[in-house]
């Protein structure tokens, strides 16, 4: 993935998908890519998610509230996101 030796800080307002990434057992393919790549990233790096309140004034969080908003205009087939938040990071 290109990052190693970085203090790797994931911060989200969703307290049912942060706790999925600590669940013994996964039953969406979304969530098991994401914790896969997750593991993999964090071989290298020192990792902390972290489930905080959606109106803590985090920077970006406006934006990330934006770009979900803007992707809820659009209709999406299946049962999960049409894009894994993971393929957003920057040198992927």
């Amino acid at each position: 993935m290109g990052y190693t030796c970085r203090n790797i800080y994931i911060l989200s307002n969703n307290q049912a998908a942060t706790k999925a990434f600590g669940s013994f057992q996964i039953n969406s393919k979304l969530v098991w890519e994401s914790h896969q790549s997750l593991v993999k990233l964090a071989e290298h790096n020192r990792m902390q998610l972290v489930c905080v309140p959606g109106n803590m004034g985090i920077d970006g969080n406006e934006i990330a509230y934006q770009l979900d908003k803007q992707d809820s205009l659009h209709s999406h087939t299946g049962p999960e996101p049409p894009l894994s938040p993971l393929q957003w990071l920057p040198g992927e």
